[in-house]
């Protein structure tokens, strides 16, 4: 079963899921959100590892954080860089505007797992 592209991935996996053992979406989709959240707070604490059978093991190290910080951290400043220019597109823009509000999600999100370390 091909994923249609108006579908994510979450959406059409918890559909096909609940068309194979017969079970509501909407209860599906609430244990998966359950799961996530608990790995991401499992995950949050940076003491705990968690494994997912199948998919492996998850734990958090600070050497790649570092690196992935510093990486988001140019992403800013280049997409901050290309905005300032005026003869850029509306649309390219609009697509680099997306990216720069996704690279300023990914640093706060990586800066809460560090201060607690800090």
């Amino acid at each position: 079963m091909n994923r249609p592209t108006t579908l994510s991935i979450k959406s059409f996996l918890i559909r096909k899921l609940a068309v194979d053992i017969i079970v509501p979406e909407k209860i599906i989709e609430q244990v998966v959100d359950h799961q996530f959240n608990s790995i991401m707070n499992a995950l949050s604490t940076r003491k705990e590892t968690v494994e997912i059978s199948g998919f492996g093991t998850f734990k958090f190290n600070e050497k790649k954080a570092i690196k992935r910080m510093t990486k988001f951290l140019s992403q800013k400043a280049l997409y901050s860089s290309y905005l300032e220019d005026e003869t850029i597109t509306p649309t390219k823009r609009r697509n680099i505007s997306m990216r720069l509000n996704t690279t300023l999600n990914n640093i706060e999100a990586l800066k809460k797992l560090t201060e607690n370390e800090n």
